[in-house]
């Protein structure tokens, strides 16, 4: 939206009139309606926190600076609008921190993450350290159970078909890096398959 082809890669030589128009047009001022455009638009497509949506937003506006398409701006001016956009949007319950972390910690466990991986994200995502440990907490899921389900997941351990003695090591390792515990990683590759997942399979001896 913010800059034509004509701008961004048009050509640089005195060869056009659509050269001229486009150098001659102002930059376009930031100001609080900019800002909360760009907000609103983003959230319509992201599901995000606050952290990222003023992260999203800084970023965007110093590449549009850089480009030429906004005019320069006060940079603790352009903070406090952007702190502005946020608590507005926080407000009428657009940005919903706790509910971000909820939904983003029961998603990753139902995907067999383990505590530690789900903490991580969250962290990265900005989610303070309270609320990523409520949030894991409200899954109500344990890591032997995430362990099983991605184990599952990738047909590992009792869920392999074939070779599954010789794959032992590897399919304990593989739950190791996903951050499982060696022990809790052992108990889950060498344990029984369960008899909802088939008529149940012997475990494996050391």
């Amino acid at each position: 939206m913010f800059g034509s082809g004509a701008r961004r890669g048009g050509s640089t030589g005195d060869d056009g009139c659509g050269s001229a128009a486009a150098a001659a047009k102002p930059p376009r001022p930031i100001d609080q309606t900019l800002i909360h455009e760009m907000a609103k638009r983003y959230l319509e497509r992201y599901e995000a926190n606050a952290h990222r949506v003023e992260n999203f937003l800084a970023q965007k506006i110093a590449r549009g600076l850089r480009a030429g398409w906004y005019a320069e701006v006060d940079p603790d001016a352009l903070s406090a609008m952007i702190a502005t956009t946020v608590s507005t949007a926080q407000r009428i319950g657009l940005i919903d921190d706790k509910g971000y972390a909820g939904r983003r910690a029961a998603s990753l466990s139902r995907r067999g993450k383990s505590a530690s991986r789900i903490a991580l994200d969250l962290r990265s995502r900005g989610v303070d350290a309270d609320l990523t440990q409520s949030a894991i907490a409200e899954t109500e899921t344990t890591d032997a159970e995430r362990a099983r389900l991605l184990a599952r997941r990738k047909r590992i351990g009792p869920w392999r078909s074939v070779a599954r003695a010789e794959n032992r090591d590897k399919d304990i390792a593989r739950l190791c890096r996903a951050g499982f515990s060696p022990g809790l990683a052992k108990s889950v590759i060498d344990a029984p398959l369960p008899d909802s997942d088939g008529e149940g399979a012997p475990p494996l001896s050391e």
